[in-house]
């Protein structure tokens, strides 16, 4: 069957008709410490006693109606093993259940992909209530030292309900396809040679290629890809760590050494491990019903937009695909409309991804020249599309990097005269996206938003029906901080990272849930819940899409009024604030953002 004709097929078979756009083959656990944690894969309830959690108690939202159903949407986890203990006790829609322990290490290149794969805990995720389904919006890997337990729980999860848990592709995740073509095969000895990466050249930084040939000594290639090349500077040593916690877990003394990491990330990053199989099975975009969901935002950039003055950027969908030859126009793929274009992602990544398992090592590898302009059978414009520039410093119009944000808020939805006429063409693309889509809400990740998902409204002045985007990143939560002005009782506080391993901190978690009629897909309302920075307790407001919206909720998702927020002058970062969300008893959070500091306010509405 032909790629076209599997994603058609696929479209049909999935929840009566209306989920499309999926490639084909598609208790209550403790949190640890950083530096004290009980044997990493103990299934012990929180005080030492009771039972695992299986449902959630947060108010009176438990049970999913027969023809409803409830999608949870996570982002960005990043490897931290204590922020999705903490998302999954507080779930609506997921929990955690006993399970026996999967230990034949030969199961960790295994080809199946079933309940025989390596999996050594003795708890797993499960689903709460049988009609909800779960979406993770990619970035699995990097920051939070459990990379290994988040992404082989996501896995399972995924073996057992393959038609409720939804996996994107984040830029964490592509890049890793890069580790087998510059590190080696598993089992293998010296790194192949390398000769640097583009986006070093002339830093006369390790990696700069005017420095000639580098180290061919495995572990020093893979710390500095690590380190300089993929933003991630403690995935080394935190993998250290998590191999050495997973050995003493099963009474085994042996220390990991420096070689054992580089071949954990070999095996991982191989099409059959870890990493392999999440990219095997998740898609560019997911779209249920009236829902979409990816990783970064919409690939509007500056050269784009600059032509929508002339005409509608969506009447040719070229610029967005930007794997294609120059000369081919999109009708020439069969991409007639927004929809297309969905399909058209997916089965570009899904062709990509099985030719890197057919080759995972190409005779040039990519990072070298970068770019688009690879041989036909190559993965390699995969790893380009999740970057956020093409050589020469030119932006990438990616949906995997692009941000909502700019400058650490949603500024170019802003209204008149903050934004400039490039800002306006982006609001306006925006929102005729939404209508030529016929999607009511955008689920997104990839840029951080502070201690609780982002919420922006979209919609133009004088129209009554909103379009929505929610942004779930929240990895910086631990750095978040709290506003006061002068004289004012300081009566909240981030309680900061502690032993934290990430950005999250020790308690900050938020979930975001959405409920659609499973018959139609239609959105029904949105909200979120969890803990703030703070330590307090909340649940937001619901944006209903089926009635109007609570009147407590009509200044969420825009720029605040200067009655209810600080004025620029005593304002920290010296600008304006938006309006996160609003709460049951009247009041709001505010948030403001400069690059990648974070405040938070809380305001009457």
């Amino acid at each position: 069957m032909g790629t076209q004709s599997v994603f058609r097929s696929l479209s049909l078979a999935k929840d009566r008709g209306w989920t499309r756009h999926l490639a084909p083959g598609k208790a209550r656990i403790p949190l640890t410490g950083a530096s004290h944690i009980s044997p990493c894969f103990a299934f012990v309830p929180r005080g030492g006693g009771g039972s695992a959690r299986l449902a959630s108690s947060t108010p009176d939202l438990s049970c999913s109606a027969p023809r409803q159903r409830r999608i949870t949407f996570w982002t960005d986890i990043e490897g931290d093993r204590d922020y999705l203990t903490r998302y999954v006790n507080r779930s609506l829609v997921l929990c955690f259940r006993k399970t026996v322990p999967r230990l034949d290490q030969r199961l960790q290149l295994s080809v199946k992909n079933d309940n025989t794969t390596y999996f050594p805990y003795n708890h797993c995720l499960d689903f709460a209530h049988e009609h909800d389904v779960v979406v993770y919006g990619g970035d699995v890997w990097d920051q939070g030292g459990s990379d290994l337990y988040v992404i082989r729980q996501l896995l399972d999860l995924h073996q057992r309900y393959p038609d409720r848990v939804f996996f994107v592709m984040g830029n964490r995740d592509v890049n890793k396809m890069r580790v087998i073509q510059e590190l080696g095969c598993p089992g293998s000895g010296a790194s192949p040679s390398h000769y640097g990466v583009y986006w070093l050249q002339g830093t006369q930084r390790v990696g700069d290629p005017a420095l000639g040939i580098m180290s061919n000594n495995p572990v020093e290639r893979l710390k500095w890809m690590l380190s300089s090349t993929m933003g991630s500077p403690r995935a080394f040593d935190n993998r250290q760590w998590e191999l050495q916690q997973e050995r003493e877990s099963l009474g085994q003394v042996d220390r990991v050494m420096d070689e054992d990491v580089v071949e954990s990330y070999r095996k991982s990053c191989y099409p059959t491990g870890e990493m392999g199989r999440y990219l095997s099975l998740a898609n560019i975009t997911v779209r249920l019903g009236e829902v979409l969901f990816l990783h970064g935002a919409l690939p509007l950039t500056a050269d784009v937009l600059k032509v929508a003055s002339k005409r509608s950027v969506w009447d040719d969908m070229t610029f967005a695909m930007p794997w294609l030859e120059p000369s081919v126009m999109t009708g020439d793929n069969c991409v007639d409309s927004v929809d297309d274009w969905f399909d058209a992602l997916n089965m570009f990544a899904s062709e990509k991804v099985q030719n890197w398992q057919r080759h995972p090592i190409e005779d040039e590898y990519w990072s070298r020249a970068g770019g688009y302009k690879h041989t036909a059978g190559s993965f390699s414009q995969l790893i380009q599309y999740g970057m956020g520039w093409i050589p020469g410093q030119k932006r990438n119009p990616t949906v995997i990097y692009a941000s909502w944000s700019t400058n650490g808020m949603p500024r170019r939805f802003f209204p008149d005269p903050e934004h400039s006429s490039l800002d306006e063409a982006f609001v306006n693309m925006t929102h005729e996206f939404f209508e030529r889509s016929n999607l009511r809400l955008l689920c997104s990740g990839h840029q951080p938003q502070g201690d609780m998902p982002n919420t922006i409204r979209v919609a133009r002045s004088g129209e009554d029906q909103s379009h929505w985007i929610v942004n779930g990143d929240t990895s910086y939560s631990g750095d978040t901080l709290w506003h006061h002005l002068p004289g004012e009782e300081e009566n909240r506080k981030n309680v900061g990272r502690g032993r934290s391993r990430s950005g999250r901190g020790p308690v900050a978690v938020s979930e975001a849930i959405i409920e659609q009629c499973s018959d139609t897909g239609k959105v029904l309302r949105t909200f979120c819940h969890g803990v703030l920075s703070d330590g307090s307790e909340y649940c937001t407001v619901p944006i209903n899409f089926s009635s109007d919206i609570p009147k407590e909720a009509l200044s969420v998702g825009r720029l605040a009024s200067s009655l209810s927020s600080p004025s620029i002058k005593t304002s920290p970062h010296r600008g304006l604030w938006w309006t996160k969300a609003a709460f049951d008893d009247g009041t709001c959070l505010l948030a403001a953002g400069e690059g990648f500091r974070f405040w938070n306010r809380i305001m009457s509405s």
